[in-house]
């Protein structure tokens, strides 16, 4: 019975072989849309402080501590993005962070990690911790405030989490 059965296993094989190639066709292309503007997302609407933290760049755990309450005691500042790249910023409670106007620029609008806001010939360099697309809400950046230097490099030492509400 076992040498009449012999033929029955290349069979199955071919066949689950046959199955599997089938079941690997490419699906069709299909249009996925155009993709989210930055640019749009962050000049649609004012931003609004809602948070701020201290962050130890220089621990490699990058621990952070809430100070919020510091620059939310009163009014919270508020950031104005235009399309032409100019840049307004109404400070609150918290001081002079950002300056009262300028310019700002993506470092890539395609696919942006900064936003290089410049007064005064100073840049104030806004690193991107999200996307900022029409659909997101938040404005989430790290600012730089001090460096020092390691093995000749200069490397970050203090930094501040800004994370600002889209006003609708």
């Amino acid at each position: 019975m076992a040498k009449k059965l012999k033929w029955l296993l290349p069979v199955l094989g071919a066949a689950a072989l046959l199955i599997a190639v089938q079941g690997c066709k490419l699906d069709d292309d299909r249009e996925i849309g155009d993709p989210w503007s930055h640019i749009e997302g962050l000049t649609a609407t004012d931003w609004e402080l809602s948070d701020v933290e201290l962050i130890d760049e220089g621990n490699p755990s990058r621990p952070r501590k809430n100070i919020g309450r510091f620059f939310l005691n009163g009014e919270p500042t508020t950031l104005k993005f235009d399309v032409d790249g100019s840049f307004v910023s109404l400070e609150g409670a918290g001081g002079q962070v950002f300056p009262s106007e300028g310019t700002w620029a993506f470092d890539l609008d395609e696919a942006p990690r900064r936003i290089n806001i410049t007064s005064g010939g100073e840049t104030l360099v806004a690193n991107l911790r999200s996307p900022v697309r029409i659909i997101d809400n938040r404005l989430d950046i790290v600012i730089i405030k001090r460096t020092c230097v390691v093995d000749g490099e200069i490397r970050p030492a203090l930094g501040y989490r800004f994370i600002f509400d889209r006003v609708n």
